[in-house]
């Protein structure tokens, strides 16, 4: 409890220290404090962390299985076994953990490939209903070179994002870089579907630009230019608010309005309802963008319905 009053208040340091004395006091106590720890060192410490934890974990888990297993009528069974399921889900997550370390320490670490494909398909034996344990083993297989393994795992990814414990959602930035991985394996309807259910989920106050920017790329390389455009243009004004404006933003909505500029011109003839606003006019209309972009997002709603017909 110290060690998270700490990390709240950003006192990472102090944090560390409590969680290591923790350690040298009862080093087989809890696998929460050597989870916690992984989260404040990297590299090899992170890994003996999240190993050690992993190990302590698997022995809690294996009095929770055995309650359920062997004693059918006890009082405290339905609760041990919720117990069970969250500790497998906090498993997994570790052995994604585990698996990105090794590919990070690829070429520091002995027989890192090995070891990564082992602790992801940990990750999806103990939890096979969550988009992030099949990002990790895509991830692996990608890597490795194997192209056709990293598809067809991606798409179970996918897959699982209909099944996952609404419980235990997937965390934002996993959700962006799994949808990336499957853009880079080629998965672009895929990608899509997500993203489109990402935007809906999402209030137009907190509509993320790069969302809209990842499924403007899937369309134009799903050939859909004019659907394309207009997701390039949301983009384009979601990164135009202040909140958005930053050094690092900048230079993409540069890239932003040079990609427009260069689809207008190779695509004269699209009709996308855009196409009728010059930058000038974007300048002059303040918040106007959150009627367009809820426009857009009735738009693309429809576009995925027809697709799916």
């Amino acid at each position: 409890a110290t060690s998270q009053i700490l990390l709240q208040r950003g006192n990472i340091g102090d944090a560390q220290q409590v969680l290591e004395k923790i350690i040298r006091i009862a080093p087989k106590a809890s696998h929460e404090v050597y989870f916690s720890l992984s989260e404040l060192v990297e590299g090899e410490d992170a890994l003996r962390a999240l190993e050690t934890g992993v190990l302590i974990a698997n022995r809690t888990l294996s009095r929770y299985r055995d309650v359920e297993k062997n004693q059918p009528h006890a009082p405290w069974r339905e609760e041990t076994i919720d117990k069970a399921r969250e500790l497998e889900h906090t498993l997994a997550r570790a052995h994604c953990s585990i698996t990105e370390i090794y590919l990070a320490e690829m070429g520091h670490l002995p027989d890192s490939l090995p070891k990564a494909l082992h602790h992801a398909s940990q990750a999806i034996s103990y939890d096979p209903n969550t988009f992030e344990t099949h990002v990790a083993l895509s991830t692996v297989h990608h890597t490795s070179g194997n192209r056709t393994a990293a598809q067809k795992t991606m798409l179970a990814a996918f897959d699982a994002t209909d099944r996952q414990d609404a419980n235990q959602p997937t965390a934002y930035g996993s959700l962006i870089s799994g949808i990336r991985l499957g853009m880079d394996l080629g998965l672009f309807t895929e990608s899509l579907k997500l993203l489109r259910k990402m935007q809906e989920d999402q209030e137009s106050e907190l509509a993320d630009p790069q969302v809209w920017h990842l499924s403007a790329q899937c369309l134009f390389m799903l050939k859909d230019y004019s659907a394309a455009l207009n997701d390039m243009y949301t983009t384009k004004q979601l990164l135009e608010r202040k909140e958005f404006l930053d050094e690092m933003n900048a230079d993409i909505l540069q890239d932003v309005k040079e990609w427009i500029q260069e689809t207008r011109n190779a695509h004269p003839e699209l009709k996308g309802d855009c196409m009728n606003l010059d930058d000038e006019s974007d300048e002059n209309q303040g918040d106007g963008w959150r009627g367009d972009l809820e426009h857009r997002n009735a738009r693309a709603r429809i576009e995925t319905l027809e697709a799916q017909g």
